[in-house]
């Protein structure tokens, strides 16, 4: 068995999990500044939020979408 050091991609993964020893970056929502798969776009081409911090409904149970 030799005494050569690990090559550095060998440590890197030892030690981070990853090969290049950095965590990889992930999108985070501008709103509510966490971590998001999806970001939610208006008309106006202007993010109002993510799937973390905002939720969907039914229509037909918001009685906001019916005029009076």
């Amino acid at each position: 068995m030799s005494n050569l050091p690990d090559a550095a991609y060998i440590r890197n993964l030892r030690n981070t999990g990853y090969r290049d020893g950095k965590d990889p970056t992930y999108p985070v929502c501008p709103i509510c500044e966490q971590t998001c798969e999806t970001i939610y776009i208006s008309a106006d081409n202007e993010i109002v939020g993510c799937d973390q911090c905002m939720t969907t409904r039914n229509a037909w149970e918001v009685t906001e979408c019916f005029g009076e």
